[in-house]
């Protein structure tokens, strides 16, 4: 991360914490085809609605959040453009 995005993916996995989440969103986003899914874990139960303003700011839309012992796990879709 942090350079220009080189591949697409259908689907990306993060288990990392909000600070690079959010440091990283722009890229990761990128990095996503439309209609992709992204799943992050590992974020602290009073991090996730940072987290989720973070994406849903980089056109991601949430679709399942998840939450075990003070944990979340948030699952978002990239949108097809029309």
């Amino acid at each position: 991360l942090g350079a220009a995005p080189s591949h697409h993916y259908d689907i990306i996995l993060a288990n990392i914490n909000r600070n690079i989440l959010q440091r990283y969103a722009t890229d990761i986003s990128g990095m996503m085809n439309a209609g992709s899914y992204l799943q992050l874990s590992g974020i602290l139960e009073e991090d996730a609605s940072q987290i989720i303003h973070t994406f849903t700011s980089e056109d991601l839309t949430p679709i399942k959040q998840s939450l075990k012992d003070g944990w979340v796990c948030i699952s978002f879709s990239k949108a097809f453009r029309v």
